[in-house]
């Protein structure tokens, strides 16, 4: 049995027979996905665990998730049904993440004398 028709299968199972492929490819998308640092940070908070090692670890996972999560979700779906190839995924991760980070950034550091004011 191969991991696509497994994956299918268990997606099935749990959801029921979708009809649409989309939302199927959704679902695997998102199980694909490392969880966000704050529901890392909610969820550690909660069990009265150490918050910090949880930002901490929360972070490097999104990070590396950037450019894992294709990979992985490459292994469970049909690499035919995927449009995009890898250099274009990137190009795309760093103008939608990386480049307004940048921008805000540099915009920060413009105006620090405004900013300080600001906070006065």
């Amino acid at each position: 049995v191969s991991t696509q028709s497994t994956v299918s299968s268990g997606i099935n199972a749990e959801y029921g027979s979708f009809g649409h492929s989309e939302l199927k490819l959704g679902l695997i998308l998102w199980n694909c996905l490392p969880c966000t640092i704050a529901t890392g940070i909610v969820m550690v908070t909660d069990a009265e665990g150490d918050v910090l090692a949880a930002v901490a670890v929360s972070t490097i996972a999104n990070i590396v998730g950037c450019f894992t999560s294709p990979l992985v979700f490459s292994l469970f779906v049909d690499t035919d049904v995927l449009s995009q190839n890898s250099l274009s995924l990137v190009k795309k991760l760093g103008l939608s993440l990386l480049l307004p980070l940048f921008v805000g950034k540099v915009i920060g550091l413009l105006f620090s004398k405004v900013q300080a004011k600001i906070k006065e």
